[in-house]
């Protein structure tokens, strides 16, 4: 974790903020389905809405511009898989943000 507090320049305020961030997990899921709504669920079956392969976003590139080659094609699912790891891994960069629990002194019982 050092090494990223290092690459982002983080203060100790941006380091506390990703805390709180990780922690309330409501917030964080939240931010993570919007933000991968339009790839995780484009063209998923549900058994309460019509289903249709045009709305996949992989199968879309192909029916909705047919001027694209194969290969262009596949050069932006490409580019929409390393961007999406992207964004994988960034979440799993935040979730290395977490309070250090301080241990509580042991009180002799003794005196």
């Amino acid at each position: 974790m050092e090494k990223i507090i290092q690459q982002l320049n983080l203060t100790d305020n941006d380091k506390e903020v990703l805390t709180a961030f990780n922690e309330n997990t409501e917030l964080s899921d939240l931010i993570y389905k919007c933000l991968t709504v339009g790839i995780y669920t484009n063209g998923v079956v549900y058994k309460d809405r019509e289903n249709t392969p045009r709305i996949n976003w992989a199968l879309s590139l192909a029916w909705s511009r047919p001027d694209l080659s194969d290969e262009q094609i596949g050069q932006d699912i490409r580019a929409t898989a390393s961007g999406l790891r992207s964004l994988e891994e960034a979440f799993d960069k935040i979730k290395q943000f977490k309070r250090v629990a301080t241990p509580l002194p042991k009180i002799n019982k003794a005196k």
